[in-house]
């Protein structure tokens, strides 16, 4: 109710001229250009000549590690808000569908063109609601299907200023999982605190897990509290830092 409000408020901004705002009808997007796809679709599979160049197999790589724990993170988030990990942080449920439907969904959209398919965090909101079978990301689904033949009256609803306020609500659901922190171990709060502070200000999942393994990595070496369990996180901190450092030597 709140977001169709805030939808109706904005619509009425937009329409008074306000910028940035949106309006109540717009048809820059129609159903129609559909066909367009036909440009894109399997431009994928071209210009593999490019991979000649190693920099191309290290960006490659740098895209699959990134999706893998924007995902890995995403999943977790939202078992967590499920009740599906139990007390020492081991997930319950056998997830290994949603991950094959996720790099399904990642190759499928790049054939198509379009940004990665992949799972959102916001599907928090749907757990807190009482959803746990999927039924309920089915019917988003096909709500989303059947929205693209009536888009332009719907334009209103997809402005960040009326979708913001279910990101607030998903942060909200996402921060209550902090009480399971050990909040007596410094380095544990400590990286907790990068990884949410990092996930905020870059808005990104990924961004957050990284920097919050690369904390604890370094947390745990400086205290001298490194063990061996260490050693994976580890390993993860040092090609994330080696993904930064490539990011910043190509520019992106």
């Amino acid at each position: 109710i709140t977001i169709v409000l805030m939808g109706i408020i904005c619509a009425s901004m937009g329409q008074a001229g306000v910028e940035g705002m949106p309006k109540f009808y717009d048809d820059s997007y129609h159903i129609s250009q559909i066909g367009n796809i036909s440009k894109i679709f399997g431009c994928c599979f071209m210009g593999f000549d490019a991979f000649l160049n190693p920099m191309a197999i290290a960006f490659t790589f740098a895209l699959l590690f990134v999706d893998f724990f924007d995902t890995t993170g995403t999943l977790v988030g939202v078992e967590a808000g499920a009740g599906m990990v139990d007390e020492n942080g081991n997930i319950t449920v056998n997830d290994r569908p949603a991950m094959v439907t996720d790099a399904v969904g990642t190759c499928f959209g790049a054939i198509c063109g379009t940004t990665t398919v992949t799972s959102f965090v916001e599907s928090t909101t749907g757990v807190a609601a009482g959803a746990r079978t999927g039924l309920a990301a089915v019917t988003t689904g096909l709500l989303f299907a059947l929205s693209l033949a009536i888009y332009p009256a719907l334009a209103m609803f997809s402005s960040s200023s009326v979708t913001g306020l279910a990101l607030v609500y998903v942060g909200v659901c996402m921060f209550k999982n902090l009480e399971k922190l050990e909040w007596k171990d410094w380095i544990a709060v400590g990286s907790g605190f990068f990884t949410v502070l990092v996930m905020t200000i870059s808005y990104s999942i990924s961004d957050g897990i990284a920097w919050g393994f690369i904390t604890y990595s370094i947390m745990t070496l400086a205290g001298g509290k490194f063990k061996k369990s260490d050693i994976t996180v580890a390993c993860c901190s040092v090609a994330f830092l080696a993904i930064y450092i490539m990011k910043a030597v190509l520019k992106i």
